[in-house]
């Protein structure tokens, strides 16, 4: 009776042991899966304030990711022209996209009312504009 006690648990811990190793293995050709995405921007590559933002965000990813994810940066024209920033995120051309609501008129309705200074505090009294925006009914008033 105990020498089927002692094969059944060394069975077991076999077993084990293989469903660990086999985890294990999974989990690091899982952790080795690399992925490249496509930002495409509304100004040229490396332009002068704007245009070096989107560079500096691919340089971080990467390095935070360790290479795991990586940012392919596209300025105007070289991807989509520059006013179709919107478009190619939405259809799937690009992962990611770096432009200015203004550029959506006809795309997102409401692109030209809700965007950033009315979002943002940068001088006196701009959060209680901001405030407006986010009661109930004023995105469709705005519309």
């Amino acid at each position: 009776m105990k020498l089927r006690t002692l094969t059944t648990a060394i069975a077991m811990t076999v077993a084990s042991g293989g469903l660990v190793a086999v985890s294990a293995l999974d989990n690091t050709a899982q952790a080795q899966e690399t992925f490249e995405w496509k930002l495409v921007t509304s100004w040229p590559k490396n332009f002068p304030g704007v245009g070096q933002g989107p560079e500096r965000l691919a340089r971080l990813v990467d390095e935070m990711s360790d290479g795991r994810l990586t940012i392919e940066v596209f300025g105007a024209g070289q991807l989509v022209p520059g006013f179709e920033v919107f478009d190619a995120v939405s259809e799937g051309t690009a992962e990611m996209g770096h432009s200015a609501s203004y550029y959506w008129k006809g795309k997102a309705p409401a692109a030209q009312v809700l965007r950033r200074r009315a979002l943002r505090h940068e001088r006196p009294g701009d959060e209680r504009l901001a405030a407006l925006w986010w009661r109930p009914g004023a995105v469709e008033r705005a519309l």
